[in-house]
């Protein structure tokens, strides 16, 4: 599951390989349409892969969004997040780190994160968790955070 995906080939791409893909965004698409936030989810329905790439912050909660997404993980399943690393305006400036804008409603560090999806279920140990703040990369001053969730 694709949480804000934006962008449909990423689905359409994996679903050509096989994968029972889908995604859910707010932008009108050909795929999934909605708000994950306000989305009910079924008990017993669990994802291989939940996927959140620059969304987090545009959610009003968004702890209780993260929260949300850990549990429609199947155990043994992973989440995969990038984000902005407010931890590197530190190490850069405000103009340097280009990540801040009206819609965004709370930003959280790396390990801030890592911290918030293990409390909620996560395993302890990220399987990558590594900050980038070399320009060369379309995703600079960003985190990248995957976790594999616990077989509890």
């Amino acid at each position: 599951l694709d949480i804000g995906f934006g962008f449909e080939e990423n689905i359409s791409d994996m679903r050509k390989r096989g994968w029972l893909a889908d995604g859910i965004d707010l932008i009108p698409n050909k795929l999934t349409t909605g708000d994950f936030e306000a989305q009910e989810f079924e008990e017993n329905v669990y994802w291989d892969l939940v996927i959140m790439h620059h969304v987090l912050a545009s959610f009003d909660d968004p702890m209780k969004a993260l929260r949300k997404a850990i549990r429609i993980i199947k155990p043994g399943g992973i989440l995969f997040l990038i984000a902005p690393d407010t931890s590197l305006i530190f190490r850069t400036t405000y103009a340097e780190f280009g990540h801040w804008a009206k819609e965004n409603r709370t930003l959280l560090s790396l390990n801030r994160t890592f911290l918030e999806c293990f409390m909620a279920g996560m395993e302890e140990t990220p399987l990558i968790a590594l900050s980038n703040q070399c320009k060369r990369f379309l995703y600079f001053n960003d985190y990248h955070l995957i976790m594999r969730k616990g077989m509890v």
